[in-house]
């Protein structure tokens, strides 16, 4: 889940979670401003609870919603779901996000310069995937998109062109995952490869690999590391490009700043408890987009921060997290639910 924000106005310390042996439920409120939405407010949750009580070895199960209104009549709503079954066996994912809010376009590869382009965007997001393991930790299956979109660029004219979008996007999904701990991973490694193929307004490929590894430095003390390779072939709409930025994916750069038809990244985190619920963490990426996979001579971009962690869920190793990041123009702030990767 994301909440890339410009800057934070005020977050609500008070977090407010009920625990049993077996779910926990937690929300706080969340209220922010940005020069495009103006001033904004809504509530993040989440809900982790196990799909059978008696399945010691299915990590829990995750729900997670959230919603925002802005100053400027903008609204989002996202609702991801992750669950685990049959002794790990199955896996299963889902998105659904609605979402009527400004953004900027930067062009491809920065193309428009260091102020972008002020847009409206209406979108329609469905997300899904489903896995069954084949061996020992590996795990095939299918994944499904769905886009929708009506994007608004105001031009000299005040006129506002409208480009529609609609895109089905079945593809594979092979998953190689020995992580010990879903949310909180201290030590083994995560492989996802994706191949998708996208029908509608226009056609195109996607390949994408996520490489994640884990190692314990200390009891208290994990080195995560990250890297992201995304690349598309054939003609995909500027917000379906590949693209770097916001809460997950290099930290520190307006989301979507960096877009183009291929992103590499790599990203390293030290993360670390301090007193009871409360850690902190340490991050730098290394990357950029690029139009040629080919000739991928493009310089690295850097970026780099820190942040606070509230554990939710001790048992399970839900954090809360706050990071700040750097690297681009200003400092970025960003407030969500579980670690970036």
């Amino acid at each position: 889940m994301k909440f890339s924000i410009t800057t934070l106005f005020f977050v609500c310390a008070a977090t407010c979670f009920a625990q049993d042996q077996k779910a926990t439920v937690f929300g706080f409120p969340l209220f922010y401003y940005t020069p495009e939405t103006g001033y904004g407010g809504g509530l993040v949750g989440a809900y982790s609870f196990y799909l059978n009580s008696e399945d010691s070895i299915s990590p829990p199960s995750l729900l997670q919603a959230g919603f925002s209104y802005t100053e400027n009549k903008q609204f989002t709503f996202y609702a991801p779901v992750q669950f685990f079954w049959d002794k790990r066996n199955w896996m299963a994912g889902a998105e659904v996000g609605i979402y009527d809010y400004s953004l900027l376009y930067f062009g491809e590869n920065e193309s428009q310069g260091l102020t972008g382009t002020t847009y409206e965007a209406e979108e329609l997001k469905l997300r899904g995937n489903l896995q069954r393991r084949v061996y020992y930790a590996w795990y095939a299956g299918i994944r499904m998109w769905y886009d929708r979109a009506s994007i608004f660029f105001p031009n000299e004219n005040n006129q506002e062109p409208i480009i529609g979008n609609t895109y089905y996007s079945p593809g594979i999904l092979v998953t190689h995952d020995r992580r010990d701990n879903v949310f909180y991973p201290s030590c083994g490694n995560l492989i996802e490869l994706v191949a998708q193929q996208n029908f509608g307004s226009s056609t195109f490929t996607r390949y994408r690999a996520d490489l994640r590894f884990y190692a314990p430095l200390s009891a208290n003390i994990v080195w995560a590391n990250q890297l992201f390779v995304d690349a598309v072939q054939g003609e995909a709409p500027f917000f379906l490009l590949p693209q770097l930025g916001g809460s997950k994916r290099f930290r520190g750069f307006y989301e979507g700043k960096l877009r183009a038809n291929n992103a590499v990244m790599f990203q390293t985190e030290l993360r670390g408890r301090i007193y009871r619920r409360w850690g902190a963490a340490l991050f730098a990426s290394a990357g950029n987009t690029t139009a040629n996979f080919i000739d991928f001579n493009v310089p690295m971009k850097v970026s780099y921060g820190g942040g606070v962690r509230f554990m939710a869920d001790r048992k399970k190793k839900l954090n809360l997290r706050l990071d700040v990041g750097a690297g681009d123009a200003k400092p970025l702030f960003y407030l969500s639910i579980g670690e970036a990767f």
